[in-house]
């Protein structure tokens, strides 16, 4: 079994050691919409405080991770890489 995800969704907000992302689902429900699910992401050692405070509700974030079972033995998701997509907009069109 692999430990690792890949997560690409929209910065909605952030505490002190978490932040929530929205993720569209893969398959498009009964009526034919896409479906938004709020996933709740736990901050890993080394990510810098001030790169979370820096992003606003229209950053879309790529965050790589692992996998983890907390004392409740429930399955987590903690962030280890974190990539704003607008900065690499911003940079493409300096170029």
């Amino acid at each position: 079994m692999a430990n690792k995800f890949n997560l690409l969704g929209r910065f909605i907000n952030h505490s002190e050691d978490e932040l929530v992302v929205s993720v569209r689902k893969n398959f498009r429900d009964y009526d034919s919409q896409y479906i938004y699910d709020e996933i709740v992401v736990h901050l890993g050692l080394g990510l810098s405080p001030s790169l979370i405070k820096s992003f606003t509700q229209s950053d879309i974030l790529n965050i790589n991770g692992r996998l983890e079972n907390d004392d409740q033995n429930k399955l987590i998701l903690v962030a280890e890489h974190i990539i704003r997509i607008r900065d690499l907009e911003e940079h493409s069109e300096e170029s």
